[in-house]
């Protein structure tokens, strides 16, 4: 992905964002261990997808990545995040037939078949608690 910055009306910098992948994919792996991470050197998506676990532990965001694939685990909707999670990583989910964020993530956080940003999922799934939807319809009241 390139960032452009400009600097002045005359002068455009253009930086470089390299994503790295640490690929856990299709490993059968129904429990995630800190031993499975021996390897890990700090890259920037950890693409877990294609495995069996359904909980995942907060210290896997204590990582410095940012993104997190998690899409077509075998445990499917029942995916379940650890309380303190970083909610700045982008979660992609795709193939889970998820219907709402999973616990202890922030809806703008998790990327999916379903928009959770979109008016339509609002109206469609109301949802309880403080949330403010008013950046979809100011009309609606989701508390």
């Amino acid at each position: 992905m390139d960032i452009v910055t400009g600097t002045s009306k005359l002068s455009i910098v253009t930086h470089s964002e390299q994503e790295t992948i640490f690929d856990l994919s299709s490993q059968g792996i129904d429990v995630l261990k800190s031993e499975d991470f021996r390897e890990y050197n700090e890259e920037t998506t950890l693409d877990l997808s294609n495995n069996c676990f359904h909980y995942i532990p907060k210290w896997i965001s204590d990582l410095p990545i940012t993104k997190l694939i998690v899409s077509y685990g075998a445990l499917k909707p029942e995916l379940f995040f650890e309380a303190g999670f970083r909610q700045d990583i982008v979660v992609e989910a795709n193939g889970m037939g998820l219907k709402h964020p999973p616990q202890n993530l922030n809806h703008t956080q998790v990327k999916c078949e379903i928009d959770f940003m979109s008016f339509d999922y609002w109206e469609q799934f109301p949802q309880n608690g403080s949330m403010d939807c008013s950046f979809i319809n100011p009309e609606i009241d989701c508390r």
